[in-house]
C-alpha cells in the first residue's frame, strides 16, 4: 500500500501540531512494505494554472509546465490513500494547495459525463486513490467549517475519489489530534472493505 502525504500547512505556525498530524498518519499505516511519499508545498515551485488546455490536446495527461508539481501528480495517482492537509481561509484551501489542485487536470480527458446528477469531465486512469482532506482552522468558525465541508465534497467529485474530510484546530492536544484522526482513519478503513 502506498500513502501520500501533501501538505500545504505552514510548518513554522506550529511544528508539534503538523509533526502531531503525520505522527498519526505514519504510526496508522506502519506495516513492512508500506511506501509513503511527503510533500511539504512550502519548499515545492508550483506554477499556476495556465489554462492552456495542452493537457487535454497536445500533451494527453500531462501538464506543460516543468516543475515539481509532476511528482506530486505521479504519487498522488499511484497513491493508495492521498492525505491532504491544507490550511483553511474563509472556507477555502489556502493558496499553494489550490494552485496544485488546479493542476490535477491532466488526470482527467476532455469529455463529459454525467454521474449522480453531475457533469464533470471523465477519468483518465481505471483507479484513483482514497483521499482525505484535512483542513486546518486557527479555531471554530461554523462559516468557514460549512464553506470547506461543502468544498471538500466537490474535491472528492472532480477528482473522481471517495474520501473523507476532517477539520482539525491549531490549538487541539496531540491526544485530541490522535483521537479525531484515528476515528477518520478507522472510516477510511471501513471503506477499504465496501470496494
Amino acid at each position: 500500500m502506498k500513502i501520500t502525504l501533501i501538505n500545504g500547512y505552514d510548518r513554522s505556525r506550529s511544528p508539534s501540531f503538523l509533526d502531531s498530524i503525520k505522527r498519526t498518519i505514519s504510526d496508522y499505516y506502519s506495516k513492512p512494505g508500506q511506501q509513503m511519499a511527503y510533500h511539504d508545498l512550502m519548499n515545492k515551485e508550483i506554477s499556476t494554472c495556465l489554462e492552456c488546455e495542452d493537457c487535454f490536446v497536445k500533451t494527453p495527461g500531462k501538464c506543460v509546465i516543468e516543475d515539481d508539481h509532476f511528482l506530486i501528480m505521479r504519487d498522488y495517482i499511484t497513491s493508495d490513500i492521498v492525505f491532504w492537509i491544507a490550511p483553511i481561509s474563509f472556507g477555502s484551501y489556502g493558496a499553494n494547495v489550490k494552485r496544485v489542485m488546479e493542476r490535477f487536470q491532466p488526470l482527467l480527458v476532455p469529455s463529459i459525463e454525467k454521474t449522480k446528477g453531475k457533469y464533470r469531465y471523465k477519468k483518465r486512469y481505471l483507479k484513483y486513490p482514497k483521499v482525505m482532506i484535512i483542513g486546518i482552522l486557527p479555531e471554530a468558525d461554523k462559516a468557514d467549517e460549512t464553506i470547506f465541508f461543502e468544498l471538500a465534497e466537490s474535491s472528492l467529485e472532480i477528482f473522481s475519489s471517495k474520501g473523507l474530510s476532517l477539520l482539525l484546530y491549531e490549538h487541539l492536544s496531540d491526544g485530541e489530534i490522535l483521537e479525531r484522526l484515528e476515528k477518520t482513519l478507522e472510516d477510511i478503513g471501513r471503506s477499504d472493505n465496501e470496494d
